[in-house]
């Protein structure tokens, strides 16, 4: 066999595949993130088409996939580097985020709780959301996860760590600020000794 008819075969067999990928993703989630991925990296005989990546995510997505909930979002999340032809959405990209979150992916809690501490185009503060999506990815053993919902237990914190609903309390401060401190984050390490310190003299001096 000739090399051109070597060509020529590969070239059909990966038109049909392309053919067979598109007619199953317009029936299953996971053919669609297949495709997507496809556009996503210009797989084969794809070339590279961010735009047709994110329908195919977007699709998928909202059918309950997981994976893409996560690449739909950070695809519209304004703190990822843009891509052209395809505009900026933060409340796209919360709304993706959470889906994700509730499937259980830490990451997409911790981007949700970020949004909420901070607000976003569009997304107003919100500190009860923030701290329920920061407990969800602490107790993944997400670190700054952990320490952000010390942050808003601790009385010594205000701004950005407090909020309508929100409840100071030292020991869960305590709790979360531990859960941190044992996998190497050093504010957290460095409250606890202050805490504990605090609490020796104390009690040195009643």
């Amino acid at each position: 066999m000739s090399d051109d008819i070597k060509r020529e075969e590969l070239e059909k067999q990966e038109a049909e595949k392309k053919a067979l990928l598109e007619r199953m993703a317009k029936e299953k989630a996971v053919a669609q993130f297949n495709l997507a991925e496809c556009y996503a990296h210009g797989y084969g005989e794809f070339l590279k088409d961010d735009q047709k990546a994110l329908q195919c995510y977007e699709i998928a997505a909202k059918k309950g996939h997981l994976m893409s909930q996560c690449r739909a979002a950070r695809y519209y999340d304004s703190y990822f580097p843009a891509v052209l032809g395809i505009t900026k959405d933060d409340q796209k990209a919360l709304q993706y985020y959470e889906m994700a979150a509730k499937q259980g992916d830490m990451d997409s809690q911790y981007n949700a709780a970020w949004y909420y501490r901070n607000g976003g185009k569009g997304i107003e503060r919100d500190a009860q959301k923030a701290l329920h999506y920061y407990e969800m990815a602490a107790k993944q053993e997400h670190l700054e996860s952990q320490y952000n919902a010390a942050l808003y237990y601790d009385p010594a914190y205000y701004y950005f760590y407090s909020g309508p609903g929100i409840t100071k309390d030292e020991q869960k401060a305590l709790q979360y600020y531990e859960m941190a401190a044992k996998q190497g984050h050093s504010g957290a390490q460095k409250w606890i000794i202050n805490y504990y310190l605090h609490r020796s003299i104390g009690a040195e001096i009643s």
